[in-house]
């Protein structure tokens, strides 16, 4: 490892946390930056740095064989580079001991994995810098259109090892990398051996083992290259040419990113990863039977070895065969994938074929005749084995199982408008039955409910504001329920009650208790009338950078910003950093992250309350609100049109009695922070907010707009549609700018610039007659 600084946080967050691992080691090879002694940071934790400044070049695969001799003899061991996480199948069911234990009772000394390149959404250029976000959330998406198979048995670089004969384990290679930049870089890796003196793990490449039984799954590593300082990184491998075949890959690499800086990788062949069980249905990876079986047993065991709950028998044993049914499912989409894609490979040599003999059998002909018999029966032989392809009872039945998996599992393998989606966890389960004992109004919403959202940068108070809303009968704002899922994807229909109780994994952060995360929701809506309420939504400070998103599936939607100023904001981001062990700051330069932070979320409010023609956005001063509420109350309610009673003033006037009692005492800042906060800090945007927040008091018509409800519905629903339009007009500029800069035949650019304004004309005369026909 070498300059891995970036990594560091997350890989231990993983490994020892996730995936509880024993030990780390290390092997730092010549860092410049501050790699071991952040590393060496964790040695409590059971983290091991060593050093050596010996040459990558000439020494790489020895550096492996010694950490191997010295600390993998008689143990499971897992060999990963720093951009690599791994992990297993069915993890959230069968915990690490288990895994080990059946690949000990199988007698396995090896396990395949694939590695899968994870990439974020927007341009390689504008990727955060590594250490300041969280990869698994930034670098969400994968693409596999584009691979090579080959099964293990077939490949005689790997004869050397045990493979069950019903295992299907291949060596793939190719994926997101080869659309780009023209490799085939190999995907397949034995990161995880038990040394039992047989076998033997990366002889002279990662990619090999040998004297090895390999087990009967296979895992994914999955592999986070694509950083903003990926193009530095090539530059310096082409120069050292450390990497295999003097950094071949490395030059493709540079050459790419040379040419094209703002290199936006997601294509639309790439999905979004929603777990490792959707890489089984897909093909990328295999489970066996026996295997899938453990899970099941598995399951049961902390089902019946967790705490003792209220929930009746029947529904926790439904809940275990709804999850195994799903796992048999998901094997056996995975297998029908892998079936097609070599029916598809099939049709394509043929075609192929078929198209070579037909230009052959042509030349032939306009040459003046010849002897054209055997082309022709050659071409009217792969036409019969084609269509025979084609009409098979076996390629039928893949067809419809395919487009079965596609209804069901939605465009991207995950659920449709009909799937009920994930499993529901137990504590989740308990949680609901407990509600459903309790007697409520039926769900059936009022027909003026509209969403409502709370944002604003990170330290200004949401979450305490949010309990205030909460207290009135009419509003319920959930607290960062959907904080993972993209901003794009929230709609209205995850806002019902069944469903914000319906706790699924990978759209928020996930709570240390489960049982509690949903209790806190449940509380509030035990409370709630359905038909009674005006308003439902959520909080997330990041929504103050993601109004444009959410106005997108959510027309009439409100937003409610908080503003604190950003002297308090970055000191709060500072002391959030003091504590090491803070998940999100901890150890990081919080005061400088605070004021970029800050100016982007100013940035964003003013840019979009510029932008739109409607009044949505109420925006909320922190001192304002918690130190005198009472002066915001005629805002908060004329915006939201509810009236605040007594009760509701009285509450809130406690509360802020409370908050300010509790509030931590503030350190003072320093000269240094002073001075970064007048060179760095956003004023003209500061000011444009205060201006507004000012404003607010004397022109009502900022925020709210008078009407008629349906008049206003119609109004919303119209900016909607002209948002949605001109943001395709905008990504169709985009692409003819992209057009443009690329290397083509003339008269082809031509055409595609000529299709492309035309479309670019039309989007524009809509969006100008939907805002025309607002005034």
């Amino acid at each position: 490892m070498r300059d891995g600084e970036p990594y560091i946080e997350q890989f231990v967050e993983h490994y020892l946390n996730d995936l509880e691992a024993r030990h780390i080691v290390f092997l730092d090879n010549g860092s410049s930056d501050g790699t071991v002694e952040l590393a060496s940071r964790y040695a409590k934790d059971g983290v091991t740095v060593l050093l050596s400044k010996l040459p990558y070049r000439e020494y790489k695969y020895l550096f492996k064989q010694y950490l191997h001799e010295r600390f993998g003899r008689e143990r499971w061991t897992l060999y990963v580079d720093a951009d690599e996480l791994f992990d297993y199948p069915y993890s959230e069911a069968v915990g690490l001991g288990a895994f080990l234990g059946y690949l000990n009772r199988k007698g396995y000394t090896a396990v395949a994995a694939q590695m899968l390149d994870m990439f974020p959404e927007r341009p390689l250029i504008s990727a955060s810098v590594a250490g300041t976000v969280s990869l698994k959330e930034e670098h969400r998406f994968y693409d596999i259109s584009q691979l090579w198979r080959s099964s293990i048995k077939n490949n005689t670089h790997l004869s050397g090892n045990h493979v069950e004969d019903h295992a299907v384990i291949e060596t793939i290679s190719g994926g997101i990398r080869s659309l780009l930049f023209d490799v085939a870089p190999k995907l397949t890796k034995f990161p995880l051996i038990f040394s039992d003196g047989r076998v033997t793990p990366s002889n002279n490449s990662s990619h090999r083992v040998d004297g090895a039984r390999i087990a009967d799954l296979s895992c994914v590593l999955y592999h986070y290259k694509f950083l903003q300082s990926f193009r530095d990184h090539a530059r310096r491998a082409v120069k050292e040419g450390n990497y295999f075949a003097d950094s071949f890959q490395y030059k493709k690499y540079l050459e790419v990113l040379e040419k094209s800086p703002e290199l936006h990788i997601k294509r639309e062949t790439s999905r979004e990863l929603d777990g490792s069980d959707e890489l089984i249905e897909r093909g990328f990876l295999f489970v066996s039977e026996d295997y899938a079986t453990l899970a099941d047993t598995e399951e049961r065991r902390l089902l019946n070895e967790g705490p003792q709950t209220e929930t009746p028998e029947e529904i926790r044993e439904a809940l275990l065969r709804a999850r195994q049914r799903e796992r048999r499912q998901g094997q056996e989409i995975g297998e029908l994938s892998r079936r097609l894609e070599e029916r598809e490979r099939e049709i394509g040599r043929l075609t192929r074929q078929l198209r070579r003999s037909e230009r052959r059998l042509r030349n032939r002909e306009n040459r003046g005749g010849g002897e054209a018999g055997d082309p022709a029966r050659e071409v009217r032989e792969l036409k019969r084995q084609l269509h025979e392809i084609r009409t098979s009872r076996s390629w039928r039945l893949i067809t419809k199982l395919q487009g079965i998996k596609t209804r069901t599992l939605g465009p991207k393998g995950k659920g449709g408008p009909e799937s009920e989606g994930p499993s529901k966890p137990l504590a989740q389960v308990v949680a609901e039955q407990r509600e459903k004992s309790e007697p409520r109004s039926s769900e059936r919403f009022s027909e003026e409910l509209r969403p409502l959202f709370v944002g604003g940068c990170q330290r200004s108070g949401t979450t305490a504001f949010i309990d205030y809303l909460n207290e009135h009968e009419e509003i319920l704002v959930c607290h960062e329920r959907y904080k993972r899922l993209r901003r794009d994807r929230i709609a209205p229909d995850l806002f019902t009650f069944e469903r914000i109780l319906d706790y699924r994994p990978r759209e928020t952060n996930k709570p240390q208790n489960i049982d509690l995360y949903v209790k806190r929701h449940a509380d509030i809506i035990a409370r709630k009338d359905p038909a009674r309420l005006r308003w439902i939504g959520d909080k997330n400070p990041g929504f103050i950078n993601t109004m444009d998103l959410l106005l997108k599936n959510n027309p009439g939607a409100r937003f409610i910003m908080l503003y604190r100023p950003v002297e308090e904001v970055a000191e709060s981001w500072a002391d959030r950093a003091k504590n090491p062990d803070d998940p999100w700051l901890g150890g990081k330069d919080g005061f400088s992250l605070g004021v970029e932070a800050w100016n982007e979320a100013m940035r964003s409010l003013r840019t979009f309350v510029e932008g739109s023609d409607l009044p949505r956005v109420l925006v909320v001063s922190y001192h304002d609100f918690f130190v005198r509420n009472e002066r915001c109350i005629p805002l908060i309610s004329r915006f939201l049109g509810v009236e605040i009673d007594d009760e509701v003033r009285s509450s809130w006037a406690d509360a802020s009695l409370k908050f300010q009692s509790d509030r931590r005492a503030k350190d003072p800042l320093t000269p240094e922070q002073e001075l970064f906060i007048r060179e760095h800090a956003d004023r003209e945007a500061e000011a444009w907010v205060l201006d507004r927040i000012e404003r607010q008091w004397s022109e009502p018509s900022l925020y709210v707009r008078e009407g008629t409800e349906s008049l206003l519905r119609a109004l919303d629903e119209n900016e909607a549609l002209a948002w949605r339009t001109a943001r395709r007009a905008r990504e169709l500029e985009e692409e003819l700018s992209r057009e443009r800069r690329r290397r083509a035949k003339p008269k082809d650019n031509a055409k595609k610039r000529a299709s492309l304004s035309g479309k670019i004309a039309r989007i524009r005369r809509i969006v100008n007659s939907r805002l025309s026909g607002k005034g």
